[in-house]
């Protein structure tokens, strides 16, 4: 979990009225590395709270475009005090950054997750932990026995699901690296059952009735599924 502090904000935008553009250049004041404290994060936060109607920190789970509105506040110098990378965009480095204790679960935040934070195996541990919790695992049925018999329309309706299997094209690799401890099956038969439950489904989903059939699937049509299945 990210846990970088925001420092010192860019001046706001003239164009805010009086009282926003004092709250704002408040929260702008220079200070030295030995003055940066959590009031210049409780200032930003209580500025975005207001500006976004946020009553709890679950609420920002919804928020879209928080980095245009972010600018709009406090200029492009955020930017560079918000630390971000290739795994945690700015939203919800921003975020992170503001609540550094609160337990985020990225994947739920609203806007674009790139598929590089699924190749952290954290990430992946965190998410197929809740996953599990949503499908309603029993604690004792093994992973492996579990994850091969939930269905492909199943994965697909979880937050994340569908950015998971576009990252690492196999449920089982991406397992595998989640849990690096757990005693898989060393002979992959767990990936090849899991593999045929899932091209079955799409098979019938695509009424793919020859070969030749595949040729017009797109991963577009693929991604389209969870919304074209009917249920069971």
């Amino acid at each position: 979990m990210q846990t970088s502090s925001l420092a010192v904000f860019g001046r706001p935008r003239s164009t805010f009225n009086i009282k926003w553009r004092k709250r704002c250049i408040e929260a702008c004041k220079p200070r030295t590395a030995s003055t940066k404290s959590s009031l210049e994060v409780s200032t930003a936060r209580r500025i975005l709270e207001k500006r976004f109607n946020i009553e709890k920190p679950q609420n920002w789970y919804k928020v879209a475009n928080l980095r245009r509105e972010a600018l709009k506040l406090f200029g492009r110098k955020i930017l560079e005090d918000v630390e971000t990378s290739d795994r945690l965009p700015f939203g919800i480095s921003l975020i992170r950054s503001l609540y550094p204790d609160h337990p985020w679960e990225d994947w739920k935040f609203r806007g674009y997750l790139p598929s590089e934070w699924f190749h952290d195996p954290n990430n992946l541990r965190l998410w197929f932990n809740w996953a599990a919790e949503q499908l309603d695992k029993p604690k004792s049925e093994p992973n492996e026995i579990f994850w091969n018999r939930v269905r492909y329309k199943q994965f697909l309706s979880l937050l994340g699901g569908g950015k998971l299997l576009n990252t690492h094209r196999s449920l089982s690799k991406a397992l595998r690296i989640a849990y690096p401890n757990h005693s898989w099956s060393s002979d992959g038969n767990d990936s090849k059952v899991l593999q045929k439950n899932i091209a079955s489904q799409i098979k019938e989903a695509l009424r793919i009735k020859i070969p030749a059939d595949w040729y017009s699937v797109t991963i577009a049509r693929i991604n389209s599924l969870p919304q074209n299945l009917k249920s069971s």
